[in-house]
């Protein structure tokens, strides 16, 4: 088999839902390592995240023409065997993967051992500031089913990562950073897949779980079943807990590009210059940030109107100086209606002054400058 080439992914709205699981449950480790466990209990991770114009490196821009999928990893943790306790970056061990793009699932099923995707019938996740929900359906594939709700917490409960971590900003980190995977390949033969997924604890946000234990939804799936028999804290076990034990069983949070999504957007185009040094500055000061192309994705009639209202009129919007501007037919620009200016911006955005920055509350400004910047975000001072 040829090696697969590199693949990238701008990976957003990514969630992490782990469970301490009787370690009785888990698969034997690759060889020269050891699962994580404490107490007789090992982490489990569902890992599920959209992908950004998934494809390989080599395609350099043309990536921007490729699909982005959904995609859910589930998966245990390893440590090398000499590995001191707690100071080892964890790898992963596969259970299941799953995907809701056709071409995605059979390219990693021709040419991937490390990736053996499952199609999911029906798919769906979405993350924004109010937390977020994924829904996994098997139909009458192999694919194992989820239903989760989740919303923004204050900290991850201090008694999941009791004992086996110093504290919970050490459970974090431990569960969401790893720098490489396994994976059984169909033959049995074992494959190794190496990860550039670095993350700060800055990027780390606790959730917590709505409603009731998802192993109530597993019956299906044998591998997680057992899982059942230790759901929620130790007083209930319960295949039904409320969320209140699920706290303490479970943790939650999302990450990278999802945090992003629930702070601060930058709108504007790719080539601009002006937006080029506002999002090297952001990434200069490490402020999370999601970039939005608005050739590629129009705002709404809706969003121009919010954000016409906060510049104090729609003519406040426009960058007067721009070639598009001056191109203009007169009148156009003598737009006098709401109705007219909405039409003329949808049809030509790059007339908006960049770029537009709006924060999690809302709060729209235009343009970029060091010092504006500064005392917006309250950094670099």
């Amino acid at each position: 088999m040829l090696p697969v080439p590199a693949l990238i992914s701008d990976v957003r709205e990514v969630v992490y839902l782990s469970w301490w699981v009787d370690v009785r449950h888990a698969p034997p480790p690759p060889p020269g390592h050891r699962l994580f466990e404490h107490d007789g209990r090992t982490p489990y991770t569902i890992l599920t995240y959209r992908h950004g114009h998934f494809g390989p490196a080599l395609a350099g821009p043309l990536r921007g023409l490729f699909p982005s999928p959904l995609q859910s990893n589930w998966r245990w943790y390893v440590v090398p065997d000499d590995a001191a306790a707690g100071s080892a970056t964890p790898r992963v061990l596969f259970d299941r993967n799953v995907i809701d793009s056709v071409a995605h699932a059979v390219g990693a099923r021709l040419w991937s051992d490390a990736m053996q995707p499952h199609l999911a019938a029906r798919f769906e996740h979405a993350v924004d500031a109010n937390g977020g929900h994924t829904v996994i359906e098997p139909g009458q594939g192999s694919a194992p089913a989820l239903q989760a709700q989740v919303r923004p917490a204050t900290a991850l409960a201090a008694l999941w990562a009791a004992g086996a971590f110093t504290d919970a900003a050490q459970a974090m980190t431990f569960l969401a950073c790893q720098e490489a995977a396994f994976a059984v390949a169909a033959d049995g033969r074992l494959a190794l897949t190496h990860i550039d997924l670095p993350i700060t604890q800055a990027e780390l946000q606790p959730l917590r779980l709505e409603g009731r234990c998802p192993a109530r939804t597993w019956p299906r799936w044998a591998s997680i079943w057992p899982m059942r028999s230790v759901s929620g804290c130790r007083r209930c076990r319960s295949g039904s807990c409320p969320n209140a034990c699920c706290d303490i069983l479970m943790a939650s949070f999302l990450i990278d590009a999802a945090r992003r999504a629930m702070t601060t957007t930058l709108y504007g185009l790719k080539n601009c210059d002006t937006c080029k040094k506002a999002t090297k500055w952001l990434d200069r000061f490490q402020v999370p940030y999601t970039f939005v192309d608005y050739r590629d994705h129009t705002p709404t009639p809706e969003t121009l109107i919010d954000w016409a209202g906060q510049a104090g009129g729609f003519p406040a919007l426009i960058n007067r100086s721009s070639t598009t501007w001056r191109q203009l037919p007169e009148n156009r620009k003598a737009a006098d209606s709401e109705a007219e200016w909405k039409l003329l911006l949808r049809e030509y955005p790059q007339l908006i002054k960049r770029p537009v920055v709006v924060s999690a509350d809302g709060v729209m400004t235009q343009g970029f400058s060091d010092n504006g910047f500064k005392q917006r975000f309250g950094v670099g001072a």
